[in-house]
Order: C-alpha cells, then structure tokens, then sequence
C-alpha cells in the first residue's frame, strides 16, 4: 500500500507582496485517508497505459488542426469561425471567450506537451492581438467584441467572457513567466469585483449582465464556475489576498448554495442563491465543477478537507452514474434528477470536460466503473465525436452517433480550449499515476 497519494500540478512559491515563481512539474503528496490509495498491479498498469496512449493521440490530432487552421496570419489572433474542413469564413467577429481560450489551450499545450518555438509563437502572437483590442485601459477591463481586422464591435462588459480573460491571461502568465499579462488578468478582476462583487450573499451579480439570463435570474450556476477556475489560476499567478478570499468564498457557495439535496447543481438563481426555474442536471457541467473544485482546492492548500470532497464526490459521482450512455459511450448534455435523460445529445465540451471529471472520480474512490466510463467516453470520442475526415471534434453529434447541424470546427463558443486542456490534464494526471 502506498502512503502517499501523488497528484502533479504546477507549484509556485511567494511572498506576501511578489508574483509567484513558476516551477514545473513538482509533486504534490497528500497524506489523507480520504483520498484513495493503492498499489498498481500490472493489469491496471497496462490498462492506464493504454488509456494514455489514447488520449495523447487524440491531443495530437487536436493541437495539428489549430495549429494549421487557427491562426488569423493577415490580421492576428485567431479566425472567427472556421467550417468543418477548417476553411476560414470571411469577416466573422473574434469574441473575447474566444480569442483567450485558444491562448490558454495554446499557453497549456506548450506548458505540458510541446516546449517549441512555434507553439509559443501562436500564443505570444495571441496575446499580442488580445490586448490592443479588447482591453479597456479606463477601466481595466475587457470589451466583448471586435470584427475580423479587430475594430471595435461590441463594447459591453460580459462576467462569463471577462472570468476567461482572467483565467486565460493568468495560465498564460504562468506558462512564459509574463507578469505583465498577470498584472493585465489581477486588473480585470479588480474591476469585476468592485462592480459586480454581493458582500452580503456571496458571489458576483449577473442582473445587468449581457449575457441574457432569464428574467428574475441574478446569479447562474455556469459563470460561476469559470470564476471559480478563473480566481485558482489568478490566485496561483500573482498571490492576491482579496483573491484567495474570493476563491475560498466561491468554494464555499458551491458547496452551500448551489449543490442541491439531490446531488447536482442548479442552473439558475436569485440574488440570495434562491434556485429559479426547473431543476436540470447539466451533466458536463457538474463534471466539470467536481474537478475544478479540487483544482481550488489544491491552490488553496485544502485537498484533504472532507468537506469539501465530499461535496465533490457527491456531484461527480451522480453525473458520472446517471449521465453515461452505456450503449454507445460518452455522456448525454442533460437530465432530470430523477434520471431522465431530455437532452441526448452529445457536446465536444461535455466529452472532453468528463475525461477530466472522471479521472478525479477514480482518483478519489479507486472505483475502475470510472475508469470504465472513461474508456467508453473515449471510445465515443473516437468513433463519433471525432471527425476523421478532417480532424478535430464536430461541435455537436446526435445519440445515435449521426452528425447534427452543428458541423462547424470554430465558432465565439467551439474552440481549442475544452479539448486541449482535457487531453494534456488527463494525459498528465495518468503519467503521475503511474509514478
């Protein structure tokens, strides 16, 4: 039996006042009962193995479609939208979500995967689009949108958009020691927090928010799960007090307020975290939270607290059961709490933000229904997911493993993000398994 449970993530070390100073690959040992232990036996050796082979296939293929198709060489950045083949659609807007989400997939890939200079190069040429454009330098923050050649479009302030800014500039900062770009994301989050920060109920007003909720929603469940990623990864980057009591405070709503007595999260609130609407579980959602909550946790030096896991474990493990659809593989976008799957689709986000939730499930249980489940979403991935004609993943496929309208490869929403960060993570997290 092994007395410690290796985890490797990126460590930093800091004063009170300085940036952190990046270091790679450092092993973190919990010592806890609550996190699973066990030798591997050469039967699961070659079975995480093979998994791991998989996945770095898959990252490959994914990385060589951006890599190729992605950037804007005329007017930098990245295409606003490109079809199935990866051809460029002509004067489509660049999105702020979208431009620093292929920064961050490119800033992780060339953390974890490829040291080149052509890796750097599109994230360094990235960065240099994303700040002149979007940055607002009155108030300190991000605008929404510009056209194609990087006019300005759309001024508007979006919390979902503006939580990317910060995460993505943040991994950015960290990958290629920019403490500029980290100086650009603390900036960002000042600003939110002044403007949008409830001291009373916890969490960031979305009432005015552009984004469109609902009427009467105040708060929603998805945006604050970005910040939650978005504070771990700003809060590792620059050592912010008032961030790590954000971060921490974040930790707590979802621990207190979102997470439903049936074990998944709602979608929608009011300002004072009363639940709106119908309740759904959105099954990549919940995945995806269980995961980024241990990823704070981490930052915040709590990956032992029981609390915690627990809250974690209870909406991973109910998605993880209830969400999978073991005929084909994969997981479904969406249900009831009861078990009624109503939608059936199948989104690249969900596949790849459930590589992710379920390799923390059997991280934490050392149950292999996961890395079951795992295999199986991976086999969707390969089989239907995944376009083999022209690569990458098609935005959207039906239950039956038919291609939907959604054929496109880059849109504001569907970009290298999702899958990249999934592939290179899990990848990883295998590697140090098997230490």
């Amino acid at each position: 039996m092994k007395n410690i449970f290796l985890i490797t993530f990126i460590f930093f070390t800091c004063t009170s006042t300085d940036y952190f100073c990046f270091e790679t690959s450092k092993t973190f040992c919990a010592e806890s009962e609550s996190l699973y232990k066990s030798d591997i036996t050469p039967v699961l050796r070659r079975r995480l193995e093979t998994i791991q082979q998989r996945i770095h296939y898959l990252g490959e293929d994914v990385i060589a479609f951006w890599k190729n198709h992605g950037p804007d060489k005329k007017y930098g950045g990245f295409y606003g939208r490109l079809d199935r083949t990866g051809k460029h659609i002509p004067s489509a807007d660049k999105s702020l979500i979208q431009q620093v989400r292929h920064l961050c997939a490119f800033s992780l890939w060339y953390r974890f995967r490829e040291k080149t200079p052509e890796i750097k190069s599109i994230a360094d040429n990235l960065y240099a689009f994303i700040i002149p454009h979007f940055y607002d330098c009155e108030n300190k923050d991000f605008f929404f949108r510009v056209t194609e050649d990087g006019v300005l479009r759309d001024s508007r302030k979006m919390l979902y958009a503006e939580s990317f800014a910060i995460y993505c500039l943040s991994e950015y900062a960290m990958t290629f020691n920019n403490m500029e770009a980290a100086d650009y994301s603390l900036n960002c989050f000042r600003s939110i927090d002044k403007r949008l920060h409830d001291s009373v109920n916890g969490g960031y007003d979305q009432s005015n928010d552009p984004r469109g909720l609902p009427e009467g929603v105040a708060k929603e469940t998805n945006t604050h799960m970005h910040l939650l990623e978005s504070f771990a990864s700003l809060y590792e980057a620059t050592g912010d007090i008032l961030v790590k009591q954000r971060l921490e405070e974040l930790l707590n709503v979802f621990m207190k307020k979102i997470l439903q007595p049936g074990n998944y999260c709602h979608t929608v609130f009011s300002l004072n975290w009363t639940t709106i609407g119908r309740p759904v579980i959105e099954y990549g959602h919940d995945l995806q939270t269980a995961w980024l909550m241990m990823n704070a946790a981490r930052v915040l030096g709590r990956m032992n607290d029981p609390a915690i896991i627990k809250v974690v474990l209870a909406m991973g493990l109910n998605s993880s059961e209830k969400g999978f659809d073991s005929e084909k593989g994969g997981y479904f976008y969406a249900g009831e709490p009861a078990g009624k799957i109503t939608e059936n689709h199948k989104e690249w986000w969900v596949e790849a933000e459930s590589l992710s939730g379920l390799w923390w499930m059997y991280q934490l249980t050392g149950d292999t229904v996961h890395l079951y489940r795992l295999e199986r979403t991976v086999d969707w991935i390969e089989n239907y997911q995944r376009d083999s004609q022209y690569g990458e993943w098609f935005a959207r496929i039906n239950a039956d493993g038919s291609i939907s309208s959604g054929d496109y490869k880059g849109s504001e929403w569907k970009t290298s993000y999702h899958t990249t960060r999934a592939l290179v993570f899990v990848n990883r997290w295998i590697t140090d398994h098997l230490k």
